[in-house]
């Protein structure tokens, strides 16, 4: 998981997990990791100060993190699915 950067003096406002792995290269987080993880993108993209470069990156990243939960919500749905048709 990718830490959150803080303001420190000294330290950079920069994300310290900039690659844009595909979803089969990435960690596989659960959902609520992943939803955390977009809340703390969020956060900072909401901040002051955050260079373009920066805020791009961190958008790629929240993008990847949509991604993700999009696709474990819908791998849930589709479990739910075949339950109602078997009756369980």
């Amino acid at each position: 998981m990718a830490a959150r950067a803080k303001k420190v003096s000294g330290e950079t406002n920069a994300p310290e997990n900039t690659d844009t792995k595909s979803a089969g290269q990435q960690e596989e987080l659960t959902l609520e990791q992943a939803l955390q993880q977009l809340d703390e993108v969020m956060e900072r993209l909401e901040g002051k100060d955050l260079p373009l470069t920066d805020a791009f990156h961190l958008y790629q990243q929240g993008m990847q993190l949509v991604k993700q939960c999009n696709d474990s919500i819908d791998k849930v749905e589709k479990q739910l699915i075949v339950l109602e048709e078997e009756g369980i």
